[in-house]
């Protein structure tokens, strides 16, 4: 019987998803004519606060809008992040969201959201178009068809439809069989203050987006945990951060690596981490950001994650 209710589910959801997964030569839906000016007259007059969310070895990133702009959660964590995400959610008093961003699909990103698309109104989903072969995406496009929620697939270049702030995509889908070359980059411009968050787009999808954009901004969010797969000195060069945000928890992949937190701090990059400081809270004023609720993490001096992730099997690199 449940077999059966799988396949049933599983074909009608490929009609669902084979615009938005598998036509490339596709406009983005509802970002079409969104420009950078359109963006930037879009940024309200109130304050918008970034929330980089404590869920463990995961990503989950809330952009809480004080103006027009929908509310946008960018990733869940894992599985049990779910219910950690709904909870500030309802100390944040927000019960919907305009955009979930699913970055790529593996687990510790996609993990948690199931629980938040079946519990929150969610008005839109934007996904890399990445498919993969486990149980929780299988879940993951079952609860968007459950739900009814529309789907968009990232187009690099284009614009989120959003009066939030002015969101572009920088990297999207890729036909890399390396799920993290897939993952979703947003650049979010609020005022003057920029914010690249990164998911956990490789050191080869840095080179692309520094050939491609300006990529300079305030706040860096670092890719993939802090792995040595992301996060160049090329790449923080022409970011050219004042902030840092890492996050993960208890691991056994050496996130974040030594190499990667000496770069940001001979950057005199100023570093904030999850695993230290708990939900760190940002309040992008229009003048700049201000970090609330986090002190500064000087490194490696009195935590003792110090395993270099070139001592780890590559195999294990995609968590």
């Amino acid at each position: 019987m449940r077999l059966g209710r799988y396949i049933v589910t599983t074909v009608l959801l490929g009609f669902m998803l084979t615009p938005v997964i598998y036509a490339e030569e596709t406009a983005m839906p509802e970002c079409n004519g969104i420009t950078k000016e359109d963006g930037m007259e879009a940024a309200p007059g109130a304050s918008l606060n970034m929330h980089f969310l404590d869920v463990g070895q995961g990503d989950s990133i809330l952009v809480e809008s004080g103006g027009p702009g929908g509310n946008i959660l960018i990733d869940g964590g894992m599985h049990g992040s779910g219910e950690v995400i709904i909870d500030y959610l309802e100390e944040e008093n927000i019960d919907s969201l305009e955009w979930v961003v699913a970055t790529h699909p593996d687990v510790d990103h996609i993990g948690g959201l199931i629980k938040v698309l079946e519990e929150i109104e969610v008005k839109n989903v934007l996904d890399s178009g990445k498919e993969h072969t486990t149980q929780t995406y299988q879940k993951y496009l079952e609860v968007i068809d459950e739900q009814d929620i529309h789907v968009v697939k990232a187009v690099e270049g284009e614009y989120l439809d959003t009066q939030a702030a002015e969101v572009q995509i920088l990297n999207g889908y890729h036909d890399s069989d390396v799920i993290n070359k897939s993952s979703i980059v947003l650049h979010l411009t609020y005022g003057e203050t920029k914010a690249l968050l990164t998911g956990d787009a490789t050191i080869e999808n840095e080179v692309e987006m520094m050939e491609k954009y300006d990529v300079e901004s305030d706040m860096l969010k670092v890719g993939h945990h802090g792995a040595d797969t992301s996060t160049s000195a090329q790449f923080v060069e022409a970011v050219n951060p004042e902030t840092a945000f890492l996050s993960y928890g208890e691991n056994n992949y050496g996130h974040p690596s030594e190499n990667v937190v000496r770069i940001l701090k001979d950057a005199e990059v100023e570093l904030h981490s999850t695993y230290k400081s708990g939900n760190i809270e940002v309040s992008l004023a229009l003048q700049g950001p201000k970090v609330l609720s986090s002190e500064p993490w000087t490194g490696y001096e009195s935590e003792g994650n110090q395993n270099l992730v070139n001592e780890i099997p590559l195999g294990m690199l995609c968590a």
